[in-house]
């Protein structure tokens, strides 16, 4: 287990807990593993995403097209960082240079190394060590930039990292897993 995932675990239980909530199935309801994506809505009126994040015993995951709290997840994953509360407050989960990340979600940070076009993806590589893979029709649909912009740029990245020996890789599909250091809000640049 990752630093604070049993307390997270027992967070989310005592929160729904005995409790009536609903249950919102997130418009794309699946992840990539098959695991079913949805809202929990507590009878305040937030969801239990942003209770936990609020805690800092999660980070906001923006799978595409779910981000319809983003705003008020990334605020509350604002304040939590600020305050240096749970995840926070520990230097397991600080930004990582990209030449040392490892499997498993993470946050990285460096300088574009290199873009490659296909045609079906977008590769962006930072410090020759990360790889960070976009479907194009994802950036055509979502980001408001041109992955040009990207060249040189130093970016922060946020997702689930597949390690292999020389080359690790992670999957974006939405801008909010991606931050450009000298332009968006910084959140996770160093």
């Amino acid at each position: 287990d990752q630093p604070l995932a049993v307390e997270a675990r027992d967070a989310l239980v005592d929160l729904i807990g005995g409790r009536s909530i609903q249950i919102y199935n997130a418009p794309g309801h699946k992840d990539r593993y098959g695991r079913t994506l949805a809202y929990l809505l507590m009878p305040e009126g937030d969801t239990g995403q942003e209770r936990l994040v609020r805690m800092g015993l999660a980070s906001v995951v923006v799978i595409a097209p779910n981000d319809l709290y983003l705003a008020e997840l990334s605020q509350a994953e604002d304040d939590a960082r600020s305050c240096r509360i749970g995840i926070w407050g520990l230097s397991y989960y600080d930004t990582k240079a990209a030449q040392d990340t490892t499997g498993g979600y993470q946050f990285a940070s460096g300088q574009v190394s290199r873009l490659d076009l296909k045609q079906d993806w977008f590769s962006v590589t930072i410090a020759e060590r990360l790889v960070i893979l976009i479907k194009r029709v994802d950036w055509q649909d979502s980001f408001p930039y041109s992955v040009l912009d990207l060249d040189q740029a130093r970016v922060a990245v946020r997702g689930w990292v597949s390690a292999k020996k020389n080359r690790s890789t992670v999957v974006v599909n939405h801008p909010f897993m991606i931050e450009r250091c000298d332009i968006d809000p910084r959140r996770l640049c160093p």
